[in-house]
């Protein structure tokens, strides 16, 4: 679920045409609408990324039957960003780690499928 996440995001990130909805399949509620939140205002800065993150280490902690904690570190190496004059904005870490919650979406009205709920940036890995 977070590579998919992450993958999507990416995909958002460096193509403007896409809707950012598509990260619906993946996420919802804080992670959702921060991720979508900074898609936009980055599409609006004219900005582009090409490349990618990459999940070079990732740990899943705490489960219960409809939550789990996701702890992975992100490599930002990969990852070129562009402003609109095509000048490339130098990003403050080579690697992030960020602490993901992952939950089932159980009810009536609800799917069942397991989605990215919040996500926090702790610190360099």
């Amino acid at each position: 679920m977070v590579r998919n996440y992450e993958k999507t995001s990416d995909k958002l990130a460096s193509d403007p045409s896409i809707p950012t909805g598509e990260l619906g399949a993946y996420a919802t509620g804080q992670a959702y609408d921060q991720r979508t939140h900074d898609i936009r205002q980055s599409r609006a800065r004219g900005e582009r990324e090409t490349g990618g993150v990459k999940i070079v280490e990732v740990e899943a902690s705490k489960r219960s039957a409809t939550s789990q904690q996701v702890v992975a570190c992100i490599d930002l190496t990969g990852l070129t960003v562009t402003d609109k004059n095509g000048k490339e904005i130098d990003l403050p870490y080579d690697r992030v780690e960020r602490i993901y919650t992952v939950e089932k979406s159980d009810g009536e009205t609800q799917d069942g499928k397991w989605r990215v709920t919040a996500e926090k940036v702790k610190q360099t890995c």
